[in-house]
């Protein structure tokens, strides 16, 4: 009977230890994927010095990304964009949601910190160009 449990509780633990969500390395400066608490695809940092602290970067639903050593490009579905989201319940907000095409777009460099955006799709076509984003990278 001991033995029995032992190798439920045993079961148990690799299960759970291996449901974990792992994501590619957007390397450089610590920048990660994760979900937020809406279980969306977001990008984080940890804060220097707050050891299990980290910054959120972009929010909302990440749809695209892509990266190089030098930059992120994301293509984000902001949950705040819904129009009278006051108004709904959470199953016509989630419906809404779903249905939405509103994207906006941000540029990372990851070199100096720095955050570009949001922005909608032609000016930040524009922004790429004039952060000397490599045409090798893309999201749209």
């Amino acid at each position: 009977m001991k033995m029995k449990k032992l190798i439920h509780l045993i079961l148990i633990l690799i299960v759970a230890l291996s449901c974990g969500k792992e994501f590619p390395d957007i390397g450089g400066n610590g920048y990660y994927l994760d979900y937020n608490d809406n279980e969306d695809l977001c990008i984080k940092q940890p804060i220097k010095g707050m050891t299990g602290y980290d910054n959120l970067i972009v929010f909302g639903r990440i749809e695209q990304y892509a990266f190089d050593e030098n930059f992120i490009l994301v293509s984000e579905k902001p949950r705040d964009s819904v129009p009278g989201i006051l108004d709904m319940n959470f199953q016509q907000f989630q419906k809404v949601f779903n249905q939405s095409s509103f994207r906006q777009y941000y540029i990372l460099n990851k070199k100096n910190d720095s955050l570009y955006g949001p922005f909608k799709k032609d000016k930040f076509i524009e922004e790429r160009k004039a952060l000397d984003v490599p045409s090798s990278l893309k999201i749209l």
